[in-house]
Order: structure tokens, then sequence, then C-alpha cells
């Protein structure tokens, strides 16, 4: 699946509690004056789960946007909850449509940088900044609202409430997140745009009878569960190169049926790359190679084994299924040429840059690199995948004794 839609797939998950949300918004009616108020306090705990959870595994801005959400909810109950008419209440509520989405989309922009270090605590602070300089304004210059131009001002669209201006920050707040999201393609970004809709939708329809309490709680829900998605990310899938880890490949060896096959794909003489080139090079090398055998094709799924080492898998596959895809991507990866930029020949001026000839490439050397693949098939319903795996592993040596740049099975 292609990066960006694999990372759109990501917001499936936001979408579906953003449309539970707007169930029980219409069975809330059910509830006696009590259970509303004991609901009262769920979005506060599950806000406070989320941000331990996120202190627990590092995750800066999704504890940050814990804290957001926590706040935004207390000014909401505490603030909101009488006619926008008043100066207290209408202040509070125009600066939170402006403040959250610039806060989103803050968190959006920044790199996750993890929590116990500076950036982390300056993210944390993020939101009470915000709502520090917003009291300031109040306190210093109460009629700071009185001015606003007509794309600001509160108006009232069939219950609709946000101003035009809000309404145009929350869609450049969600643009910033789906790019994000499309970049950087994890949990974290898709749990910032379901904050960021819910949001928006509490403080649009703020009227609707519970809509902060159920928004926020499935908002806070999110964010805990995305940290857990996130985290058993980092478990299954290699941090280089993007692919499933050895981790991912054991589980599915579990699951596979009476008929597949498993090869064994090995880039040639890397440590001899590695040492002459340096490990940055061989990073690129990895991420390179590891980009071209996920799109192998025929059903297969590619694993990062350990080092240079990866693995296909193919589930109802025998092995004249499986030889043209691997042979085609063998053959790319052998007729790619990389280029090694010398970074010791990058201009270091903005006149030495704008004065090479267009199209000029910067100095520096090319290599190619190829790979070598064995390829084994399930053969008999006493083998396991591991067996299976070593038959593939032997036939990778068998390339590689072989002359390398080969496919033996």
């Amino acid at each position: 699946m292609p990066q960006t839609l694999q990372a759109l797939s990501r917001l499936i998950f936001p979408v579906i509690l953003l449309t539970l949300a707007w169930y029980l918004l219409s069975e809330v009616h059910i509830l006696d004056a009590s259970n509303r108020a004991l609901l009262g306090y769920v979005p506060y705990v599950l806000a406070a789960i989320a941000a331990a959870l996120s202190l627990q595994f590092n995750r800066s801005r999704l504890a940050a946007s814990s804290v957001l959400l926590a706040c935004v909810f207390w000014l909401i109950q505490n603030f909101l909850q009488s006619s926008l008419s008043g100066p207290q209440a209408y202040y509070v509520y125009v600066s939170l449509s402006l403040l959250v989405p610039l806060n989103i989309a803050l968190l959006a922009l920044l790199p996750e940088r993890g929590l116990w270090n500076h950036f982390g605590f300056l993210y944390l602070l993020i939101t009470p900044a915000f709502c520090a300089y917003a009291y300031w304004q109040f306190q210093t210059r109460p009629d700071a609202l009185q001015n606003l131009s007509d794309l600001w001002q509160i108006k009232s669209i069939e219950g609709y409430i946000l101003s035009v201006g809000s309404t145009i920050l929350f869609g450049i707040a969600l643009g910033i997140c789906l790019f994000s999201l499309g970049v950087r393609n994890n949990e974290s970004e898709a749990m910032l745009a379901l904050c960021l809709a819910s949001c928006y939708v509490t403080l649009g329809w703020l009227q609707v009878d519970m809509m902060s309490t159920i928004m926020f709680s499935i908002a806070s829900a999110g964010v805990i569960i995305g940290v857990f998605r996130s985290s058993h990310e980092m478990a299954y899938r290699d941090e280089l190169t993007g692919l499933q880890g050895r981790r991912s490949l054991n589980e599915r060896f579990r699951g596979l049926g009476k008929r597949y096959c498993v090869a064994m794909l090995d880039i040639d003489h890397f440590k001899k790359l590695n040492d002459s080139h340096g490990h940055d090079v061989g990073d690129e090398v990895l991420k390179l190679v590891a980009k071209r055998l996920s799109k192998i094709g025929g059903g297969s799924t590619t694993y990062r084994y350990g080092g240079e080492e990866f693995c296909a898998v193919f589930p109802q596959r025998d092995i004249e299924d499986c030889v043209p895809y691997l042979e085609e991507v063998r053959e790319e990866i052998a007729n790619y040429r990389i280029t090694i930029r010398d970074k010791s020949a990058r201009p270091t001026s903005q006149h030495e840059s704008t004065g090479r000839r267009r199209g000029q490439a910067s100095k520096g050397a090319s290599v190619r690199v190829t790979i070598s693949i064995g390829l084994a098939e399930k053969t008999d319903p006493s083998q396991s995948a591991e067996d299976v795996l070593k038959v593939a592993d032997k036939a990778l040596y068998k390339s590689k004794q072989g002359g390398r740049n080969r496919l033996s099975y």
C-alpha cells in the first residue's frame, strides 16, 4: 500500500470514534441528573489517563494534546455554560476558537522529541502558555474583543456558532494535520486530527446537550488508544526502513496456511559498502532497498529480518508464482545507480549555490548494489514456517556461493 494511502487509513479509527460520539449524543436524553453529573468527570479521568500513558511511553505531543483537552473542557464547563452575550463568556469562547486550532496545528508541525528533555516540557507548556496569555489579555484589555473584524464575530447559522474566521482557521489546522500525517505516517498525527475535530464540533455546536462531555471523552479515549497503537507499532515495525520487523514476522508465521513460499533476501557486500562510504550511506541504501522490496507484488509482505537481510512471505503461492516477482525486483535494484553526495562539495554560500549552472550535479561517487535471494516453498505438511525459512536461508547461501545477484531455490 502506498505510504499516502496507508497514512490516510489511520483516519478510519478517528472517524469511527466521531461517529460513536454522534450516536451517544442522540442517547444522552435518557440519563438522569445524577448520571449526567457523574459523566461530567469522565473527560478529566480519560485525559489524565491519556497524559499518564503518554508520559510512560515518552509521547510529548500526545501528552500535550491531553493537557489541551483537559484545559479546554474545564474552561467550557466553568465559563461557557451561560449565554455568550456576557463579556467574559464571549471572550473565553472567541479565545478558544482561535487558540485551539493554533495550538493543535503547532503540535502537528513540531517533531516528536520525547518528554524527558527540555523540548518535551516545552510542549507541555504550550496550552498553559496560551491560556495564561488569553487571561492576561482579558485582565489588562477587557475591551480587546470589541474591535474584532466582522470575520471573527460569532454568527449563528442554524445552530452553528463559530465565526467565519475561526472556521477557516480550523480548516487550515486540519490541512496541517493531514499534511503531517501524510509525511510522518504515524498514529500521533491521526489522534491530533481527532482532537481538532472534537474541539471543532464542540465549539461549533456548543448549545447541544452534553456536547463537550461526549466529544472530549471520545477525544481523550482516542489519545489513549493512539498511544497504545503507536507503541505497538514501535515494537513491530522497523524504524529505519518502515518495514515490519522480525517480531511481526514471527507472529505471521503462526497464521500461515498449508501453502506458501518464503524468500530470504540479502544485500550483497553490504559490510564493504559501510566500510567504504560510512554508515550514513549504508542506512540510505537500506531504506532504498526496503522501499523497493515493499513493492514486490504477488500478495507478498516484506519484513526486515535483521541487518541487511529481509524476508518476503507469499501466502497461497508456489515457487513458479513467486519467481517472476522476485526476479523483477532483483533486476530493478541491480540497475539502479545510487549517487553519494559529497558533503565537502556542497555550496557554502548562497552566491556559490546560485552560481552553479542549472541541472549541474554536485560532485560525488555513485554505487550500485545488488541483492541475492533464496526461495523456498512449503512442500511437507509437517514442515513449520521456521523449517521453510531455514530452507530459504540455505538457498540464499547458494546464491551467495554462486556469485551473488541471483535467485536460487
